[in-house]
């Protein structure tokens, strides 16, 4: 393999022929649910990988690759439809779905009506999801607007009973009570570094002795209402129209080795043009 081309630790092409690409199970023997029968017959087809419950973190699947910074999981996101009409994301989808999104690889899944059986399948890299991905987020834009422009204008008095009523009434708090109230969203991100640190009065004590003034408190509850109040931003029954599945993504090739090759191989090509 030329240098700089990911490899994906998938098994041998003797082994994809030897491998089932289809569902093997019979949806009889369980409790009929279209969207889960159809999404563990796209994972079957293209076998991939599924965390525990308790693991996952809004994926439906992921594929184990090796890259040159190592081995890596690849998050997918499974969304099945009927031919001709566009496939369903779901409800209550909002900025912070959409930037989880916007990092993730799908596959979409054409089935016949009222069967389980994939007819054709296409993959959407980050990249050929990019467009729309930012659609979606204009689409959402204005509500995002008015909910900060809200949470600016919410009064400091307010906020101040705000803060003794969920943290007590006090001029130092420790990182314990601030992190009960703004959860992970003042971690390090892409985006800007920890705010626990950058806000804490002793930023250069270990995270469990830093402390934070009256003043870095009524930030963290500002910027709690603000998160609250973006995350409500959300539409139901948003679809990714079937021609842009059509004519943006990849359509897999389930002859010869099947869906499972056929997935890994644009994979590879996805992430060698990453690099």
């Amino acid at each position: 393999m030329s240098a700089g081309v990911v490899s994906l630790s998938w098994g041998t092409r003797d082994r994809i022929r030897r491998s089932p690409v289809g569902p093997v199970w019979n949806p009889a023997l369980v409790p009929f649910n279209q969207d889960d029968s159809r999404e563990r017959a796209m994972r079957q087809a293209l076998n991939l990988k599924q965390r525990d419950e308790d693991k996952r973190m809004g994926e439906d699947a992921f594929l184990d690759v090796n890259s040159a910074a190592g081995p890596d999981e690849l998050d997918f996101e499974l969304k099945s439809g009927v031919a001709g009409k566009g496939f369903s994301t779901g409800r209550d989808v909002g900025l912070h779905t959409l930037e989880r999104w916007s990092h993730m690889h799908f596959v979409f899944g054409e089935f016949k009506a009222r069967d389980n059986e994939p007819q054709k399948l296409w993959y959407g890299s980050p990249a050929r999801m990019r467009d729309w991905i930012e659609r979606e987020k204009k689409y959402i834009a204005l509500d995002l607007k008015i909910a900060s422009r809200v949470s600016q204008l919410f009064p400091a008095d307010l906020m101040e009973e705000v803060l003794v009523d969920v943290l007590g009434d006090a001029d130092v708090y420790t990182r314990e009570q601030i992190k009960s109230l703004i959860k992970d969203e003042w971690n390090k991100n892409l985006h800007r570094p920890s705010q626990y640190v950058a806000r804490a009065s002793n930023p250069r004590a270990k995270a469990k002795d830093q402390l934070y003034s009256r003043d870095a408190a009524l930030d963290a509850a500002r910027d709690r209402l603000a998160y609250l109040l973006k995350r409500g931003c959300t539409v139901n029954n948003r679809h990714v129209p079937y021609t842009y599945v059509t004519e943006k993504c990849v359509e897999l090739d389930g002859r010869g080795l099947g869906y499972a090759y056929s997935l890994r191989e644009q994979v590879e090509k996805a992430l060698a043009v990453q690099e």
